[in-house]
């Protein structure tokens, strides 16, 4: 549905059809778009209207149009304590939009910084547990895996550069497919079977390969080499294994111990490797990657909503941060303002950019008015009397399956697109073992010389907030198991007096807010 704007320089809303709306709201009245449950946020009003390009260029943040949005907590708060005028409690609040690349962007930067992290921790891991002078792999194993050869000398590094070159971590930019949460539908309208709810995955797996995709002033600070050898076990008890042997003789050969495997492993000082590298990761590159994500989301959202600022906890994802966002770049605004302004174009929309997957969408809700639904002006406008005109209700939430839509669009369809960003726990398993490399001992009657590197997978780590856990027990698989908050953001479309999906508590503005 479409509503009109309300909003006053006091951040209220003004007395007359608002107040009809608000009762509306608060009721829970159907032709009001409401769900059978409460909702926390919802989206009350799209601003459609185009700043002129000088306005535009004079104060960006404040002449860019904006949504506006009702906090139903704080709204009844009011309605309980100053029912007459509403203004004893800040209810609504506003953030203006921002163009979809730079949102795509912001998404790709925090793929990038998460995958980033990941590899700078897996390769401090990979060469402090493999620190040792010698042995170094040699190509085609992983001269990259040792701390001598990768961090001190360039010879794993220019292995490693032969494969790579210089493809370093480097997503691509996201698509900005919207997402359908559960969380904010209508409870007591059922979608079409043809449309159903789903949340796009962002991709924070790092791209599997067997050498350094970051370079290695990422990682081998702090990182020192061990000048005993590793293979001397257990005459040196900071060394790690004892070689097992193949002894070649004119009349055949036979082995000592589990050869190639090692005689023995001193698998305590593994762990302590291993526990020492893995916390210096959690200690250093961590904070890092939320350092870096926290200060390219207020540089993009710099006047977004912060809507329940609190922390992930295991299970649960943490406060919603969110803005609107538009298929226009601010230039393109400012052009049709401008020409508006001039009297050069009519204020009605002439043409739909995404006309294609509106019609799509309208033809999987099997209702025939749906198309002049979404594209009419007056779906659920005030008329003179100040009476609603119902909107179709079942005809609300399919508007959420919209593509990220053009600011014409958004006013003319009576949604508003949002950007929305949030941590939570996740747990993810790196798909590559962590090695130690050993090598075994062939030996002919007179001398022994080392065999090719063989990989000893050592014991599963898990990474909290808290630190790193290095299993006590010998050997393992070698995984790595991060159980950490990770940045994730979407796309999504919410109806006018729709409810916003994932938000808890009350809002605060990014930059603590600004005077009209």
């Amino acid at each position: 549905m479409h509503t009109r704007p309300l909003h006053s320089t006091t951040r209220r809303l003004q007395q007359g059809r608002g107040l009809l709306l608000l009762s509306l709201l608060l009721a829970g009245s159907a032709s009001a778009g409401q769900t059978n449950t409460d909702p926390v946020g919802i989206v009350y009003h799209v601003d459609d209207n185009m700043p002129d390009a000088a306005s535009l260029a004079k104060a960006p943040l404040k002449s860019l149009p904006k949504v506006y949005f009702l906090d139903m907590s704080q709204l009844r708060s009011a309605q309980q304590n100053c029912p007459k005028d509403l203004r004893c409690t800040r209810y609504q609040y506003e953030s203006p939009y921002l163009e979809l690349k730079k949102t795509q962007e912001l998404g790709q930067f925090m793929e990038k910084a998460w995958q980033e992290f990941q590899e700078r921790t897996y390769w401090r891991v990979t060469v402090e547990v493999n620190k040792a002078l010698a042995p170094i792999p040699l190509p085609p194993q992983a001269p990259w895996s040792n701390a001598f050869a990768q961090c001190t000398l360039p010879i794993g590094e220019a292995a490693a550069s032969i494969l790579r070159g210089n493809n370093y971590i480097n997503p691509a930019l996201p698509s900005a497919k919207i997402s359908v949460p559960t969380n904010g539908l209508m409870s007591d309208v059922k979608l079409p079977s043809s449309l159903k709810p789903a949340v796009v995955a962002n991709n924070l797996s790092v791209p599997f390969k067997l050498y350094p995709q970051v370079k290695t002033s990422t990682y081998c600070p702090g990182v020192t080499s061990e000048i005993i050898p590793d293979n001397v076990y257990p005459f040196v008890p900071t060394s790690i294994y004892q070689p097992s042997r193949q002894v070649n003789t004119p009349l055949g050969s036979f082995t000592v111990g589990k050869f190639p495997l090692p005689m023995s492993m001193n698998w305590p000082q593994v762990r302590t490797r291993a526990q020492n590298a893995c916390n210096a990761a959690v200690r250093t590159y961590y904070p890092e990657y939320i350092k870096a994500v926290a200060a390219e989301i207020a540089k993009t959202m710099p006047l977004g909503l912060a809507w329940d600022v609190t922390p992930a906890t295991p299970g649960n994802m943490s406060g919603v941060m969110l803005a609107p966002v538009m298929d226009n770049t601010y230039a393109e605004v400012g052009a049709i303002g401008t020409a508006a302004k001039a009297g050069l174009r009519k204020p009605a929309i002439t043409k739909f950019k995404h006309i294609a997957q509106i019609k799509d969408v309208a033809l999987k809700t099997n209702d025939p008015r749906a198309l002049t639904y979404f594209t009419k002006l007056g779906n659920s406008t005030p008329n003179a009397t100040g009476a609603l005109r119902p909107g179709i209700k079942t005809l609300e939430d399919p508007k959420r399956f919209l593509p990220v839509l053009t600011l014409e669009e958004q006013g003319v369809t009576g949604i508003a697109s949002l950007y929305q960003v949030w941590h939570q726990f996740d747990l993810v398993n790196e798909l590559r073992p962590v090695t130690y490399w050993s090598y075994a001992s062939v030996c002919a009657v007179t001398a022994c010389a080392p065999s090719v590197a063989f990989p000893n997978p050592i014991q599963n780590m898990v990474i909290t907030p808290a630190g790193c856990a290095v299993a006590s027990t010998p050997g393992g698989t070698g995984t790595i198991t991060y159980n950490l908050p990770r940045y994730h953001y979407r796309w999504v479309n919410v109806p006018e007096t729709g409810a916003i999906p994932d938000v808890q508590g009350d809002p605060v503005q990014a930059a603590g807010g600004y005077d009209r």
